[in-house]
């Protein structure tokens, strides 16, 4: 329909624009009272009365009708008009497709519009009326019915308010305990309100009694008690009545006979009355009036009467009252001790309660803003400033300047007794400081404006609702939030007792200061004692011209200042003035012991000598000789003037002062803490460890050579070009040398000699030591100079025997121990694995992958090392009886080569490479990856996981938003060569054996943000083993799976953004080693890295097995059973990887087809190997080894040559914390006994429980080994290496002794002599095949040998209820208890079977009730055992040869 006319408006039905525009929920109600007024002015017509037919007729009248009709009809404009101009630009465009001139329709769109937009505040709005209450709104009743009535109203407007009998019993339920007797009262039926207005009179009117309003004040904090009571908005009325005067009754008693026809106002602010029990008029309890006691109270007969001759309509009889009056007396006296215990004070009574409630119903529906403080001043001048109003839940001022937006408004206000129409209204603007000085500024909106105000309020409701919190005290008030950490500040006056908002510094600190130099060093306390410069400067105050002096700033602020010149004068000449300094002592010492590096610094020249030492006392000898040195050199007696050093006890001796006292050399000395003093020294210090570690670093010799290095460096220091500075100072060409300035000319040769420290040399062999064929030269490393004999210290390969030299040829770009990683280098710091440079890279050394066809590196290459001596000729001896455990990675080379030596395999010596060997040269960054010499496969790798990462899609799009990214988390690349079994050479391994992933850096995670669960559970060793031993008594078959790029299938719980990791091509494009910037990327699927990872992808596949009916088991959360299979079968998740335990071949291909087609499972098949165990099956038996890991074991600790022995430790042996030194051991020394027990450690749990006990012993002095222990461990090591092929072997084919489950447990009483604490075991079969197994120190002490088995007994006892638990579901058909547990003490299976609660038990009660339980429960049953028969006695003692052998027979069995 065309609606021209409804499209224009003229000038004179054009309506003034309208004040209020709606554009959120809160302010609908206050709209649409406005929206009618404004249309029934404008129109004349009923806005909200109008219905669809009257605008389909208003519509045709403008669409067709003449002048006359359309002017008839011309309210329909002015109202559509009216309403979409009081409409947000936001709310209109979301109302803008209703039909025009449909008033109805647009009406319902406003307010749906509305309510969507805010729907997602009902579940916060309900819980913060369910959980709120009195005192959590500071105890204030006022606040308390506000609280409620904003948040039902907000609820009301979302069309889901609460119902009115609920809003009353949640409004109740919350008042504090000293309503309790009123609570009593609404329980009696029929007296409870039936509406929310109801309860709210009842309450105020029993709050308003003296009692109960005493202990209400008692509540509120001091300064409370101005609080502005109950608003409410309501109608002006057009005639006007003259001002109520105040009950005086009411005032004095809180009380009025009248009730709602009394003509007197009820004002709620009592008189505290006098309880003094020596006071002439006594006190009623009933009616609290003076004069009389409660037995002779008229009031309460009178009260009592006209409860009976009442009798309303649709109320009880007068019996039923009687009756219920009588369960209200009995009610209130049985509440009155309970309310006497939360206020003492309160003791009302409950007789009068209907008449009290009755006397409310004429008050019902009047409800006015009412105010305590009279709006008569007593002032002719009103403060400016705002008092701090508890109560009040809006803001009232008497000036309107005070405020914007300004606008009219009709609400009545009654003040102590005196009521005025408030007509205007607005934001406040509230100009204040906070307790910083910073200047604030407060916008309160809905201010009302009113001459008749005597101050100006400040509602502190308005602020609590907004977060922040009141903090009241004696004598001020202030407002904090954590937000902004803004403090406001109200301080009380002492004339009118209200607290002011503080309105400015200036103004607060007049009444304490005069002067601006007391209000600047008090602003200077105020700031933290902030610099008087910086405080004047914020608060515009004048810098007096001499600042005070602050002497807590001198003592908390002091610091180094400016040094005063240079402490001493200087030397003029050489040899007039040394300077001298210690260093040590260094942790390496040197091969010829020394420990310390002590130079002697001339003063002129700066020429420095250097001298090694093996402690401070040899500082005389070296002196002595030195000065001796210096005046033969120089020619001159007594040419030494002074020495500067500091005050250290050789420096100061009784002898240096004596020879000093004779050379006539002066003595200096720095003061203490003052290093700057004796700079010279200091700085040349620095100068010649910076030079040693960076030549040793780059040679990657071991710190041992420090002597070596630092005598290099400072003959280095003395023959380069000085300081131009310093050179112009003493008058000497700018590129001499310190070693010129001291000889006084030139040295064109000083520089011959100095080659790379570290770098290779040839050292030649005389004639008289060759013979004629021999090699005319051997290699070596060069190690400096010796300037006595002017020769070069050379020192061998490997040993590093120093020797000299003066014919050498030296290669200089070549390192020879750059490519050998000592344990105490500086360089595997450094560089970490080896490919980290390109092929070819002289800095490689002579250990180079590809050999040069240069004559220079063509004698280096690896097939002619043998020759060469870089490995020294061994001859094929004996193996070895003993290998020290502590080496360093060169030696552990060394010896592996010369291991292969004797096979004349000189190409397996260099090339060959093992596990471990293989992750030294894996890269460890995405640089080293792309420039080694396997880059290709590599890069390869890193473009298979990118594709594998587009598949999956696990990046979403770029970051496209405006602004800033939010903080993105940094990506990165991991490598590592997949390869078990015999070593391989480099260029053997296959492009799949190398892997690249993409990880995530989860150190930049914040949890509650980018994560929140993190734990994922894996499978117990022993439910693991028990599937294997189901395996091998049924004969079932076990086929293992891998989850590729696991982490990839499961969907991210929040929201990361990453920044692609280094090399990532743009889109779909592939890696080829040219580094891009990409934008940051959404991740959408769990990488590895992230700390949920592993709870992301657990959770994605245990939902996938539910969904296709396999759920997980009650014992352990990683085994998944299906209860609709009639066969034997389970699935075990470990991580990514997973084992499928089947009967039948058809079960399997379902199962992995279905898995299939959600995750990607690229190769599966028998199970062979699982988490480094060997597997081997055969019909009914299976058999378990971890010969690898035990082998990789032996090869770390270097011990893989070593003799085999019989046990795991010598019996007899005392495990004792005084083994430890004392000092500690090095922290090197104790990383690698931890290496080396955690990984026993992760044998002993699989595989291995001969070995456990021993395990946990060495386990317990982890963090600091001494030698007992170390020799403890070898002696493990020993044992291993004659055992590597010994596993678990789980043989059902002749097995004829005990069925089912069955286990030993045994313990060692007070074996540890550091604790007297024993150590306990357990040991648990399932027919022959051994499936869980500890041994470790009980947590207290036990008094007996019986208590220590008992105590092992219940322990064992857990896990055998863990064990049925486990087997009865996974063979439900099988019956699996009692289970037998085996004993070797009779005293055991007394405790357990015939209980005898004797005091000697009482310490182990809990263990014994717990034991004897499961046997009632027949969970468990105790059998005797001789103890030569008890196989746990391995887990619990070192057992002789004889013994050990006989049990360990039945734990483990060798697979050979």
């Amino acid at each position: 329909m065309s609606l021209t006319a409804l499209g224009m408006a003229s000038q004179s039905t054009r309506s003034k624009p309208f004040l209020l525009i709606l554009k959120s929920a809160d302010q609908y109600d206050l709209w649409r009272a406005r929206i009618a007024d404004a249309c029934w002015a404008a129109t004349g017509k009923d806005l909200f009365s109008i219905d669809d037919d009257d605008c389909d007729t208003a519509l045709l009248g403008l669409a067709g009708g003449d002048d006359e009709e359309r002017k008839q009809y011309d309210w329909l404009n002015k109202i559509w008009l009216l309403i979409t101009g009081s409409l947000h630009d936001d709310l209109y465009r979301k109302v803008n497709h209703v039909k025009r001139g449909m008033l109805p329709g647009l009406l319902a769109e406003i307010a749906h519009a509305l309510v969507v937009s805010n729907l997602e505040e009902v579940p916060s709005l309900r819980l913060e009326l369910y959980g709120g209450s009195m005192s959590s709104t500071g105890c204030d009743l006022q606040n308390w019915i506000n609280y409620i009535s904003e948040r039902q109203s907000k609820l009301s407007f979302l069309e889901h308010a609460v119902a009115q009998p609920e809003l009353v019993a949640i409004f109740l339920k919350g008042l504090h305990p000293v309503f309790q007797q009123l609570q009593v009262y609404f329980s009696i039926p029929g007296n409870m309100p039936t509406n929310f207005d109801a309860a709210v009179a009842i309450v105020r009117k029993f709050a308003s009694s003296p009692v109960i309003t005493m202990e209400l004040a008692k509540l509120k904090t001091s300064g409370l008690s101005q609080a502005v009571f109950t608003m409410a908005a309501q109608e002006v009325k057009t005639t006007s009545t003259p001002q109520p005067t105040m009950c005086k009754l009411f005032a004095r008693t809180g009380q009025c006979r009248f009730g709602a026809k009394c003509k007197f106002v009820h004002s709620p602010t009592p008189r505290p009355f006098s309880t003094n029990p020596h006071s002439r008029n006594k006190l009623c309890d009933f009616c609290k009036r003076f004069g009389h006691v409660e037995s002779a109270c008229s009031w309460k007969e009178r009260l009592l009467k006209q409860l009976q001759q009442t009798q309303p309509q649709a109320q009880p009889s007068v019996q039923a009252q009687t009756q219920q009056q009588t369960a209200l007396n009995s009610a209130a006296s049985s509440a009155a001790s309970a309310a006497a215990s939360a206020s003492p004070v309160l003791q009302p009574q409950l007789a009068d309660m209907s008449e009290f409630v009755n006397s409310l119903q004429a008050e019902q529906n009047d409800r006015r803003f009412h105010f305590v403080l009279s709006t008569h001043s007593h002032s002719n001048r009103r403060n400016q400033g705002w008092v701090l109003d508890s109560g009040a839940t809006c803001c009232a001022t008497f000036l309107e300047s005070d405020c914007v937006n300004v606008r009219d408004c009709s609400i009545n206000v009654t003040a102590a007794g005196e009521s005025f129409c408030v007509t205007r209204t607005g934001t406040a603007v509230i100009a204040t400081t906070d307790e910083s000085g910073q200047s604030i500024e407060l916008r309160m909106q809905n201010t009302l404006i009113s001459n008749k105000f005597p101050y100006k309020l400040l509602a502190l409701q308005q602020f609590t609702n907004k977060g922040y919190s009141v903090v009241m005290g004696h004598t001020s008030i202030r407002i904090m939030t954590s937000c902004s950490r803004s403090v406001f500040v109200g301080y009380k006056d002492p004339l009118t007792r209200l607290f002011f908002l503080q309105s400015g510094v200036s103004m607060l600190l007049a009444r304490s200061y005069t002067d601006d130099t007391d209000l600047l060093w008090q602003m200077h306390l105020r700031h933290g004692h902030r610099n008087f410069t910086d405080v004047a400067r914020q608060y515009n105050l004048k810098l007096p011209k001499t600042i005070p002096a602050c002497t807590s700033c001198i003592m908390g602020k002091s610091h180094v200042y400016p040094h005063m010149g240079a402490g001493f004068e200087r030397a003029t000449r050489i040899a007039e003035g040394f300077h001298s300094d210690f260093r040590g002592p260094f942790s390496v010492l040197t091969g010829q012991g020394e420990a310390y590096l002590l130079t002697i610094i001339d003063d002129y020249s700066r020429r420095v000598f250097g001298f090694l030492a093996k402690s401070q006392s040899e500082w005389m000898h070296i002196w002595t000789e030195f000065v001796v040195r210096i005046e033969a050199e120089i020619g001159k007696p007594n040419c030494v003037s002074w020495l500067l050093s500091d005050n250290g006890a050789v420096y100061t001796s009784k002898e240096m002062k004596e020879f000093c006292g004779s050379k006539g050399i002066q003595q200096r000395f720095s003061a203490p803490y003052a290093q700057w003093m004796d700079h010279t020294a200091e700085r040349n210090m620095r100068t010649i460890g910076e030079m040693t570690t960076t030549t040793m670093v780059h040679a990657n010799l071991p710190k041992s050579c420090w002597g070596w290095a630092t005598l290099h460096a400072i003959n280095v220091i003395n023959r380069t070009a000085e300081n131009q500075k310093l050179n112009k100072k003493t008058d000497s060409p700018a590129t001499f040398s310190r070693l010129e300035k001291w000889k006084g000319h030139a040295l064109p040769g000083q520089t011959k000699g100095l080659y790379p420290f570290g770098c290779l040399a040839f050292k030649h062999i005389p004639s008289k030591l060759r013979g004629k064929l021999d090699a005319h030269a051997t290699p070596s490393v060069y190690l400096g100079l010796d300037l006595h004999c002017r020769a070069y210290l050379l020192g061998s390969l490997f040993q590093l025997d120093v020797s000299t030299s003066v014919e050498a040829t030296f290669i200089e770009n070549v390192f020879p121990f750059r490519k050998i990683k000592h344990r105490e280098a500086p360089a595997a710091l450094l560089w970490g694995a080896d490919n980290n440079l390109m092929e070819g890279d002289p800095r490689l050394g002579m250990f180079d992958v590809t050999p040069d066809t240069t004559s220079l590196n063509k004698v280096l290459d690896r097939n002619a090392l043998a020759s060469l001596g870089v490995l020294p000729e061994v001859e094929a001896a004996e193996p070895r009886r003993s290998a020290r455990i502590a080496k360093n990675t060169a030696e552990h080379t060394l010896h592996a080569a010369l291991a292969l030596c004797a096979t004349n395999d000189t190409e397996q010596i260099l090339l060959a490479m093992t596990e471990t060997q293989l992750q030294d040269i894996t890269p460890q960054h995405a640089d080293q990856a792309v420039r080694s010499s396997a880059a290709e496969h590599w890069i390869a790798a890193m473009n298979r996981e990118k594709q594998c990462h587009i598949k999956n899609g696990t990046f979403g799009e770029e970051w496209s938003g405006d602004g800033q990214c939010p903080k993105a988390i940094p990506a990165g690349w991991v490598f590592k060569i997949k390869h078990r079994g015999d070593p391989i050479e480099e260029k053997d391994l296959q492009t799949k054996q190398y892997k690249a992933r993409v990880v995530i850096r989860g150190q930049y995670m914040r949890e509650g943000l980018d994560f929140n669960d993190t734990f994922a559970p894996v499978a117990k060793p022993s439910t693991i083993r028990a599937i294997f031993a189901l395996a091998a008594k049924h004969n079932c078959l076990l086929k293992a799976g891998d989850v590729e790029t696991a982490f990839l299938a499961a969907e991210m719980d929040c929201e990361v953004w990453v920044r692609m990791p280094p090399y990532w091509a743009a889109g779909t494009e592939d890696i080829t080693g040219d580094k891009c910037e990409l934008a940051p990327r959404r991740l959408l699927k769990g990488v590895p890295g992230i700390p949920q990872g592993s709870r992301l992808f657990y959770d994605t596949f245990a939902d996938y097995l539910k969904s296709i009916g396999w759920y997980p088991s009650v014992a352990d959360s990683c085994l998944f059973l299906n209860s609709e299979l009639t066969e034997l079968c389970a699935v075990v998740l470990w991580v990514d990887d997973f084992i499928f335990l089947h009967q039948k071949e058809h079960t399997w291909q379902q199962f992995i087809s279905a898995l299939c087609k959600r995750f990607s499972i690229p190769t599966v098949g028998a199970l062979t190997s699982f988490l480094g165990m060997q597997i081997v099956t055969e019909q009914h038996r299976l058999q378990i080894t971890q010969s690898t890991t035990i082998k990789n074991l032996l090869e770390r600790a270097g011990m893989q040559d070593s003799n085999s022995i019989w046990s795991p430790a010598l019996a007899g042996l005392v495990w004792t914390k005084k083994d430890q030194p004392d000092p500690p051991e090095t922290p090197d020394k104790c990383t690698q006994y931890r290496a080396l027990v955690a990984l026993a450690n992760f044998i002993a749990n699989w595989t291995r429980p001969d070995i456990t006990y021993v395990v946990n012993k060495l386990c317990k002095y982890m963090s600091n080994p001494g030698a007992v222990h170390w020799q403890a461990l070898k002696h493990l090591l020993r044992y291993l290496k004659g055992t590597t092929q010994v596993g678990l072997d789980y043989d059902f084919r002749n097995w004829t002794g005990v069925a089912g489950l069955h286990g030993f447990t045994d313990a060692s009483h007070a074996d540890c002599p550091d604790t007297s604490r024993s150590t306990i075991g357990y040991l648990f079969f399932y027919g022959n095949a051994p499936l869980s197994w500890s041994s470790k120190l009980h947590t207290f002490v036990t008094t007996s040998t019986n208590h220590s088995e008992a105590m092992a007994f219940a322990q064992g006892a857990k896990e055998a209820q863990w064990l049925v638990c486990l087997f009865e579901q996974i063979e439900a058909k099988e019956k699996h208890t009692p289970v037998p547990m085996f004993v070797d003490n009779s005293g055991v299976i007394s405790l357990v079977l015939n209980p005898v609660d004797h005091a000697a038990n009482k310490h182990i009660r809990v263990y014994c009730h717990f034991s004897q339980e499961l046997a009632r429960l027949k969970i468990v049953a105790p059998q005797r055992v001789a103890s030569e028969d008890n196989v746990a006695d391995v887990l619990t003692k070192a057992l002789g040869p004889t013994q050990f052998k006989k049990l360990v027979t039945r734990l483990v069995s060798s697979s050979a």
